[in-house]
C-alpha cells in the first residue's frame, strides 16, 4: 500500500493569499550586505559643510587683524632688523607664513609668545628689506631702509677717455665700497692719519680736482697720465694715454 504524507490544512499557506510585500531591490541589496543599513541624512552633511565654512570665514575675519612692524626704520648694512608680528587672540593661525622681502637675509625666530611673534633678519645689500606675513587670504608687510656701511679698504677707479691729446680733460670715477660691496661714503675714523683717504696724480697729469664721486685733471704731457687713490692703506691706480696735439 502506498502512503503519502499530507500536511494539515492549517499549515499550508497559499502564496497568492500572502499579504507580505515583495522586497525591493534596495532592501535585497542591504540584506545581502552590499549596502549599509543606514545613510547619513542630507541635513547632517549640510550642517557639517556649513560649520566648516563658518570656521573658515571666521578665520578670514580674524586674519584681518594680523599686523607686522619692523624696526629700526633705517639700518646700516651688516646690522640686524627686528620685526614684531601680532595676531588676533582667537585666531587659529593654521595658515600663517613669514617670508623675506627685498634684501632681507635669513629670518630667525626670536620669540613665540601666544599670538605675538618676534623675528629678525640680517642685512648686507643696500636698499629695502623686510618681511611679508600671509595669514589666510590676508597679507601684511613691513620694510626698513638699508644704508651702506662705511667704506673699508676697497675702492674702484676708472679714468676715461683712454686716449686724449695734450691739454684735454680726463675724468676718473672713484667708487669706495663697504665690506658687502655697496657703494659707500668714506668715513675717516677718529685718530686715522691724513693719508687714510688720499688722491694723487701720476705721470703727465696736471692739477687734480676732487669732486663728490670723481676726480678730474688735464693731460699735461705726452705719455701716460692718471691718478692714484689710497683708502685705508689700499692703493689703486688708473691712467690714460696722452698723445701730442696735432697742429
Amino acid at each position: 500500500m502506498l502512503h503519502r504524507n499530507v500536511e494539515p490544512p492549517s499549515q499550508y499557506v497559499d502564496d497568492r493569499l500572502s499579504h507580505e510585500e515583495p522586497k525591493s531591490r534596495m532592501q535585497k541589496l542591504r540584506s545581502g550586505g552590499l549596502l549599509p543599513e543606514r545613510r547619513t541624512p542630507l541635513l547632517t552633511w549640510l550642517a557639517i559643510i556649513l560649520l566648516c565654512y563658518t570656521v573658515s570665514l571666521q578665520e578670514q575675519v580674524f586674519a584681518l587683524f594680523t599686523s607686522v612692524r619692523c624696526t629700526p626704520a633705517t639700518v646700516r648694512a651688516g646690522t640686524n632688523a627686528t620685526c614684531s608680528i601680532s595676531t588676533f587672540q582667537l585666531a587659529a593661525e593654521t595658515d600663517l607664513s613669514i617670508t623675506q622681502l627685498g634684501e632681507a637675509g635669513n629670518i630667525v625666530l626670536r620669540s613665540t609668545a601666544p599670538h605675538a611673534y618676534q623675528v629678525s633678519f640680517s642685512t648686507a645689500k643696500a636698499g629695502g628689506a623686510g618681511v611679508r606675513v600671509k595669514h589666510a587670504l590676508s597679507t601684511s608687510w613691513s620694510m626698513v631702509e638699508v644704508l651702506p656701511g662705511p667704506a673699508i679698504g676697497r675702492v674702484e677707479l676708472e679714468c676715461a677717455p683712454k686716449r686724449v691729446r695734450v691739454g684735454e680733460d680726463v675724468r676718473c670715477a672713484v667708487v669706495p665700497r663697504d665690506r658687502f660691496g655697496n657703494a659707500a661714503d668714506v668715513e675717516k675714523p677718529t685718530g686715522a692719519p691724513a693719508s687714510y683717504f688720499s688722491v694723487a696724480r701720476t705721470g703727465g697729469a696736471g692739477e687734480v680736482v676732487v669732486q663728490d664721486a670723481s676726480v678730474s685733471f688735464a693731460a699735461a704731457q705726452v705719455g701716460r697720465a692718471g691718478v692714484a687713490v689710497t683708502l685705508d692703506g689700499v692703493r689703486v691706480q688708473d691712467d690714460v694715454e696722452v698723445v701730442a696735439d696735432v697742429v
